[in-house]
C-alpha cells in the first residue's frame, strides 16, 4: 500500500472516564491533510511533539481520518498503527446557527490581528509542555469580514467545552446580551470544532449586559468581578442554574481557591511529592508544573527546562516594571 510521511502537529491526553479518553496525535501529512492517531490507553503521557513514541515514520495514503494505535511489538513502550477509520472524532453536535466557515479558510484568509492576548503568547518551552487546547484568535479576515473571535479545539474532550458555549449563546441570542454569535468553525468541511463570536467594543458595553444576563440566569458560573463590576466571560463551563444554594456553594469554592491556589490535596501522593520536591529544589514553581500535574496527571518538564522557564518568567516580569 502506498505510504506518505507526516509530522506531529500536537498531542493530547485525557484520562477516563470522559467522552473519548486516551492519547491523541494530530498529524500533518505530506499531501497537506490533517489526520488523528488515537491510543485507547489510560496511562498518563506527556507531550510527544516529535513522534518519538511511534514506531513508524510513514502512514498509508487514503481518505481515512483516525488511525488506531496499538502497543508496538517491535519497540517496547511505543505504538504501532492499527486499523484506520473514516469516522471523524466527536465535535459540536447540537447546533442552532446556519453559518459554517472551515478552519482552512480562516487560516488562509491572511488574518489582520486586532490585538494579541498575552495569555496566548508562549515561548517554545511553554508550547512544548502545555500547548493550549482551546485556541483563540481575535481578528478580521476575508472569511469573516467583521471583527470577531474564533474559538476552536481539535480533541473531543476539549471540543465539548465549546458545545456548552454554543448552547449558552443560543440562550442569550436576541436578548441584547454579550457578543453576537456569527457561526461555527468546521474541520474538513464537516466536523464542527469551534465557534465564531463578534467582538465587543469596550468593557462598558459588557456592564450594560449584566442585568439582562442575570434575568435569564446566563452568567451564574462564568464571570469576572473587577472593581465591584461583573463582566461576562467565557461560557465554556456555564450552566443555567437558579438554585441560590448552588450559587453559594460555588462562591465558597471560589473563595477557597483564592486562599489556596495550589490545592495539593487534589493531587495523588506521588504527584504531590513531585511538586513539593520541585519547589524545594528551585524555590518556586512555574505554572507549567501546576498545569501538567492537574490537567495531565504527569509531570514531564525536566529540571533544566523548569529553571529556564522560571528565568524567562522573571525576565518578562522585570521588563513590565
Amino acid at each position: 500500500m502506498p505510504e506518505e510521511t507526516f509530522k506531529v502537529n500536537s498531542t493530547f491526553f485525557k484520562a477516563p472516564p470522559e467522552i473519548q479518553p486516551g492519547y491523541f496525535y494530530r498529524i500533518y501529512t505530506a499531501r497537506g491533510s490533517y489526520k488523528y492517531l488515537h491510543a485507547d490507553d489510560p496511562t498518563p503521557r506527556g507531550p510527544d511533539s516529535k513522534g518519538e513514541n511511534l514506531d513508524f515514520k510513514a502512514i498509508p495514503k487514503g481518505n481515512w481520518i483516525v488511525g488506531s494505535l496499538q502497543p508496538s511489538r517491535k519497540s517496547q513502550g511505543k505504538f504501532s498503527l492499527g486499523a484506520t477509520s473514516t469516522t471523524p472524532l466527536k465535535g459540536i453536535e447540537r447546533t442552532w446557527h446556519q453559518k459554517r466557515v472551515d478552519i482552512q479558510d480562516l487560516q488562509e484568509s491572511r488574518y489582520v490581528h486586532l490585538d494579541e492576548d498575552e495569555d496566548l503568547i508562549f515561548d517554545n518551552l511553554w508550547r512544548l509542555y502545555s500547548m493550549p487546547h482551546i485556541h483563540q484568535d481575535r481578528a478580521i479576515g476575508k472569511a469573516i469580514s467583521v471583527p470577531h473571535v474564533a474559538y476552536f479545539a481539535y480533541f473531543p474532550d476539549v471540543v465539548k467545552l465549546l458545545q456548552r458555549e454554543s448552547d449558552m449563546y443560543r440562550t442569550i441570542q436576541g436578548q441584547g446580551i454579550g457578543d453576537e454569535f456569527l457561526g461555527y468553525i468546521t474541520e474538513s468541511q464537516s466536523r464542527i470544532i469551534g465557534i465564531l463570536v463578534g467582538c465587543k467594543g469596550s468593557e462598558s458595553d459588557f456592564d450594560q449586559d449584566i442585568p439582562g444576563a442575570e434575568d435569564i440566569g446566563a452568567c451564574q458560573s462564568s464571570f469576572w468581578i473587577r472593581n465591584n463590576k461583573t463582566t461576562i466571560s467565557s461560557f465554556a463551563t456555564c450552566v443555567r442554574d437558579a438554585n441560590v444554594q448552588a450559587m453559594e456553594r460555588e462562591m465558597k469554592s471560589v473563595e477557597r481557591a483564592f486562599a489556596d491556589p495550589l490545592d495539593v490535596r487534589n493531587l495523588s501522593k506521588e504527584l504531590r511529592e513531585q511538586v513539593e520536591a520541585i519547589f524545594r529544589r528551585h524555590g518556586a514553581l512555574h505554572q507549567v508544573v501546576i498545569f501538567q500535574a492537574f490537567k495531565n496527571g504527569i509531570i514531564t518538564v525536566t529540571a533544566q527546562d523548569h529553571k529556564t522557564l522560571l528565568a524567562e518568567s522573571l525576565v518578562r516580569c522585570v521588563e513590565t516594571l
